[in-house]
C-alpha cells in the first residue's frame, strides 16, 4: 500500500490555501475496481438470462451450501454441476493467475473446472457495465475472459494526459540570464 497525496484548495479571505492531504491507496487500484465491475456484469448477465438459477450458480464463497472448502472464493461455482469458474481480463496476468487459482479452489473441494455451459452455445457475450463495455468468451479450464470494447476510461490516464498537456503545451517559463556570461 502506498501513499498518495491529493491536494484541495480552499480560499480564505482572497488568499488559497493548498491543503495536502495523505491518504493509502493501491497503485492497481483501477485494475482490480475494473475487474470487479466485470464480474459484477457477467453475474448480472447469468441472473438475467436465467442460466444462474437453472445451473444453481453461487458467487464469491468460501463453502459451498455442503460445508466443501476452496480454499479461496471462486467468482461462480455451481452446486448442481460441481464446477467452478473465474472471470480474469485478457493479459498476461488474468492467463497467468486463472488456472493456479482454478486448481487451488477444485483441490479439495469436489469440484471441477467449469465448461462453457455459462454461455449457453454463445461464442461471445458483449455487456454494459458500469465502467466500460466488456466482451466476455470461455477461455478454457474454466476461465471466463473479458476484453473492453471501445476506448477505455481511466481517471488516473485522463488526469496524466492532462497534466502532460500543461507541461509540454503549456506557456514557458521565462530564461534565466546567465550573468557569469553576459547573456
Amino acid at each position: 500500500m502506498f501513499a498518495c497525496e491529493r491536494f484541495f484548495t480552499k480560499e480564505n479571505v482572497g488568499v488559497v490555501y493548498a491543503i495536502r492531504v495523505r491518504r493509502p491507496c493501491c497503485i492497481a487500484h483501477e485494475c482490480f475496481q475494473r475487474g470487479r465491475d466485470a464480474e459484477r456484469t457477467f453475474r448480472e448477465y447469468l441472473e438475467e438470462s436465467g442460466i444462474a438459477k437453472e445451473l444453481g450458480l453461487g458467487y464469491g464463497k468460501m463453502y459451498d451450501i455442503r460445508g466443501n472448502n476452496f480454499l479461496g472464493f471462486p467468482d461462480i461455482f455451481s452446486f448442481n454441476q460441481k464446477m467452478v469458474w473465474d472471470v480474469k481480463p485478457d493479459s498476461i496476468y488474468g492467463w497467468a493467475s486463472g488456472p493456479a487459482q482454478i486448481r487451488r479452489y477444485t483441490f479439495i473441494s469436489g469440484y471441477s473446472p467449469g465448461t462453457d455451459i455459462l454461455f449457453d452455445g454463445q461464442p461471445n457475450i458483449v455487456r454494459h457495465g458500469s465502467l466500460n463495455t466488456y466482451i466476455y468468451r470461455y477461455g478454457g479450464n474454466g476461465l471466463v475472459i473479458y476484453n473492453i470494447q471501445g476506448p477505455e476510461y481511466s481517471p488516473i490516464k485522463q488526469a496524466f494526459h492532462d497534466q502532460a498537456a500543461r507541461i509540454l503545451m503549456g506557456p514557458f517559463p521565462p530564461r534565466r540570464r546567465n550573468d557569469l556570461l553576459g547573456y
